[in-house]
């Protein structure tokens, strides 16, 4: 008689575990569906974040790096706005307007005695680069190309990783895995940390990566949102975060 009771006891526990559970995930799958989902590029974060912040509550934001995000809209992911880093790495089937631009930079440690791209010749030290499949791996290899060989031999030999993202590449330099690294301009003048230990160094060119919004579902809050970035960026957002102007 106590087993039997046990028993049911536990097998009503579970019931009322599973049902629980159940009602959680459907409450939360409601109350998301009603939210405005945004996917966007990862290097957009502190203009975004600052853009959107009366909207938070409504809004799934998504950061990652543009071809992940790209991958998971075209295998059924929801989403209502997309924003991409690269016309070429943009949903094809949706109008990309662009927003604005970030720069290519290279940052050295302040305990390195160099100054400009020549000099590195002269110094062992590791760096981080990108992947050219990415974005930022790309607007480096455009770099690369035309950049004096003996300085491009030299980078590629001391060159440690072949990073899939830029944040991959913030991170190597936060925890000092490296001394220097190609990134986007953004991210050094959103960084206090990186400013206070690195230092920039000039490139011969200006090498810039322009970004996009897609409207994928066309409704009043999206609307609303490309309202919020608009204006942000007629009011000079995108330099107040070291973006470039469109």
């Amino acid at each position: 008689m106590n087993f039997k009771f046990h028993s049911f006891f536990l097998i009503s526990f579970i019931i009322a575990l599973v049902t629980s559970s159940f009602i959680y995930v459907l409450y939360l799958h409601n109350n998301n569906s009603n939210k405005t989902s945004i996917y966007a590029a990862s290097s957009l974060r502190p203009l975004l974040d600052y853009a959107f912040v009366s909207f938070n509550d409504d809004l799934l934001i998504q950061y990652n790096g543009t071809q992940v995000l790209k991958h998971q809209i075209l295998n059924g992911a929801d989403v209502d706005l997309f924003f991409c880093a690269s016309e070429i790495k943009c949903l094809s089937m949706y109008h990309a307007k662009n927003i604005c631009t970030n720069k290519l930079v290279f940052i050295v440690n302040k305990k390195i005695d160099i100054s400009n791209m020549s000099e590195i010749a002269d110094y062992q030290f590791d760096i981080a680069m990108a992947s050219k499949d990415v974005p930022l791996g790309t607007l480096t290899t455009r770099y690369l190309i035309q950049e004096n060989q003996k300085i491009v031999n030299k980078l590629i030999v001391n060159t440690v990783s072949n990073d899939l993202s830029a944040g991959s590449i913030l991170s190597r330099l936060e925890s000092k895995q490296v001394q220097a690294a190609f990134l986007y301009e953004s991210y050094f003048y959103n960084n206090k940390k990186l400013m206070d230990a690195y230092k920039l160094i000039p490139l011969n060119k200006n090498f810039e990566l322009t970004y996009y919004y897609q409207i994928i579902n066309d409704n009043s809050d999206t609307s609303m949102l490309v309202e919020a970035i608009e204006l942000l960026i007629k009011n000079n957002g995108c330099e107040q975060f070291g973006f470039g102007k469109r």
